[in-house]
């Protein structure tokens, strides 16, 4: 993995350890939540993506995928930017100006209620972008994507070790800051349980990358991979690290006892386990030929039921932790608080919104006399899609139709573009349903180091899938015979 980091110009070298060295600097720094890492978090990424911008990837396709997300990040900036400019006679600003300058004289309007808020929150929303077009332009090979793939799931594994660590031994410790929070729950080097199940939700699949890679002989030399047998299923010790990391990463999930994180990670492995498993199906048919006849239809058929019982085994073990914890605790009454409030505040303003990051000020301009005391944080409205909504207004809707329907363009070309290493662009397809569906209850989509971790994965993903898919030669050859880092 090392090796493979190093190969490039020193420019290039220093800008991977740039990139991954902020990640980590994110990570321990309650992923950079508060004002002062959540700056210097997105001043780094700043500078990693000016540098990107003179090394714009030379393929043709990642360079059209890394002017999207640097497109993405610039109309985001632009809009934010728009809703801070203040104006005298704004023809757009919110009606709270004109009832300020009613009490206190002529002001100059804008969109925003709080345009340095607006400003302050641009930095860390834009960040994700620049981190995902840094990786493309950075790690723009397999062997650099695959091993930065692997550097997240052994930082996925050490953020769940630690969090073993924190619930036995350590119960009041953030790593380097004070746990005030969640005493009784697994949270990492992250403040909320939240969050931190959902990042190990993402860990979990780079931890599946990785031991598929190895079971697959992706990293054996392409002479090596043809004199393994196909039958050969022993478990090595290369498999050993992967496998641990994964269920380290899913035994941590399970102690952070967030039922959000929990279901949308169930809901992820619902729909990526059958698609490997018939991934894996298909690849056999190929590999033995079209002549088995019955045996391939029953291989198939194995592969169905096999994908099935795999879901039945994910919604029994998250869907049953989920579902004990809400029969324990009951609805969450203060999340139903923050709904209606956001609701009222989506319909007062639903076309340019209130501002970005200006959720803490609105909130209590709609909260209802009944919520009484809440006991979580209201700077966010725990659901992501909803504040987007509150803050930004129908711009925000055309925003997340544009990302997710590039995501999952691009994860299908993956799809399509490789063979032996499909299960890369299923496992980001993994990541973007998890989030797609912890975003309806929490906001782990909207933290910075979550964020920008799940970024960085799609990055190395998008870099692994849009590899052109080598012509197959006309004689016949041998099973697997794709190279170690070349294969389709």
């Amino acid at each position: 993995m090392i090796g493979a980091l190093r190969q490039g110009s020193r420019p290039v070298v220093a800008a991977r350890l740039a990139l991954m060295g902020v990640l980590v600097f994110a990570f321990v720094w309650k992923a950079a939540t508060p004002p002062i890492p959540a700056l210097l978090t997105a001043l780094g990424f700043g500078l990693i993506g000016i540098a990107a911008a003179f090394r714009r990837p030379a393929d043709r396709r990642a360079a059209r995928w890394f002017d999207t997300a640097m497109g993405l990040a610039g109309a985001l900036a632009l809009l934010a930017l728009a809703q801070a400019l203040r104006l005298g006679h704004h023809p757009l600003a919110n009606p709270a100006w004109e009832e300020a300058a009613a009490l206190l004289g002529p002001l100059p309007g804008a969109i925003s209620v709080a345009p340095f808020d607006t400003l302050q929150a641009l930095p860390a929303v834009i960040a994700p972008f620049l981190a995902f077009a840094g990786t493309l332009a950075f790690f723009d090979e397999d062997r650099s994507a695959t091993a930065l793939i692997r550097y997240l799931a052994l930082l996925g594994g050490a953020f769940a070790l630690f969090g073993l660590v924190q619930v036995t031994l350590l119960p009041g410790s953030l790593f380097l800051f004070e746990k005030a929070y969640y005493i009784d729950s697994l949270t990492g080097f992250w403040v909320n349980r939240n969050v931190a199940g959902a990042l190990l939700g993402v860990a979990s699949f780079a931890a599946l990358v990785w031991l598929l890679d190895v079971v697959k002989g992706i990293d054996r030399p392409r002479r090596v991979a043809l004199l393994l047998r196909e039958d050969d299923t022993g478990l090595s010790s290369a498999q050993l690290l992967p496998a641990a990391l994964l269920a380290l990463c899913l035994l941590a999930l399970f102690l952070t006892k967030s039922r959000g994180a929990l279901v949308a990670t169930g809901a992820a492995y619902g729909v990526v386990l059958p698609l490997l498993m018939q991934d894996a199906a298909g690849r056999l048919w190929r590999g033995r030929g079209a002549g088995m006849g019955r045996r391939i239809v029953w291989l198939r058929i194995t592969a169905v039921v096999a994908g099935l019982l795999s879901v039945g085994l994910v919604v029994l073990l998250f869907g049953g932790l989920a579902s004990a914890r809400l029969m324990q605790e009951g609805v969450d009454e203060g999340r139903l608080c923050f709904y209606r409030a956001a609701w009222a505040a989506l319909r007062a303003q639903p076309w340019l919104g209130w501002g970005l990051g200006t959720f803490d000020s609105v909130f209590p301009l709609f909260r209802e006399p009944d919520c009484g005391a809440l006991s979580m944080s209201v700077s966010r409205a725990h659901n992501a899609y909803l504040q987007g909504l509150v803050e930004l207004g129908l711009p925000f809707a055309l925003f997340v139709v544009a990302l997710v329907g590039s995501l999952l363009v691009l994860i299908r070309s993956g799809a399509r573009n490789r063979i032996r290493r499909r299960h890369v662009p299923i496992a980001g397809l993994g990541v973007v349903i998890l989030l797609a569906c912890h975003g309806l209850v929490d906001f782990s989509p909207q933290i910075p180091g979550m964020a920008i971790y799940t970024a960085i994965f799609l990055g190395a993903v998008a870099t692994i899938g849009l590899r052109r898919r080598r012509a197959a030669p006309q004689r016949p050859r041998p099973v697997d015979q794709d190279g170690a880092w070349a294969d389709a």
